[in-house]
């Protein structure tokens, strides 16, 4: 038999998520989301949940069995062939969370292209999320949020 879902085996489950450079942030923010659900519910920790919370956790369980096909470049492209290196920040919020991104935009010079046509490389290098308080901001309150998030990710 199983054992019941509850906030503990949650949150036990969502902190086994390590992402130290935000790769995996678009999955990790919908779990935050649903935690933030379970503290309005005013559950203890050893509570079942809602059926309807329970029912959104197991789908969200059933699709973390995706990650496992994730591969993440570790090189970032850098050669001595560099034309140009840029890094671009970009930085949204919705009513439930707000994000930062950052990625490294490298234009290589071409050795094998006898057109003389630059290469561009664009790769993620972090990113970061936060779930937006429970005391309602308005939107373009939490836009600026985004961008001090991306302020220090940057």
């Amino acid at each position: 038999m199983r054992s019941p879902i509850t906030k503990r085996s949650i949150l036990s489950d969502v902190a086994r998520l390590f992402d130290p450079f935000g790769w995996l942030a678009p999955v990790i923010v919908m779990a935050k989301v649903l935690i933030q659900k379970l503290w309005l519910c005013s559950l203890g920790w050893d509570d079942e949940l809602p059926v309807e919370l329970r029912e959104e956790w197991m789908k969200y369980r059933g699709e973390l069995i995706h990650l496992q096909h994730l591969k993440i470049p570790r090189w970032l492209k850098t050669t001595n062939n560099n034309k140009d290196v840029q890094i671009h920040g970009f930085a949204d919020a919705s009513t439930q969370a707000y994000a930062a991104v950052v990625y490294l935009r490298i234009v290589e010079t071409s050795t094998n292209d006898t057109e003389g046509h630059d290469v561009v490389h664009v790769t993620m290098i972090a990113s970061r999320t936060k779930i937006a308080p429970l005391k309602q901001l308005s939107v373009p309150r939490l836009e600026l949020c985004a961008a001090v998030l991306l302020a220090q990710l940057i």
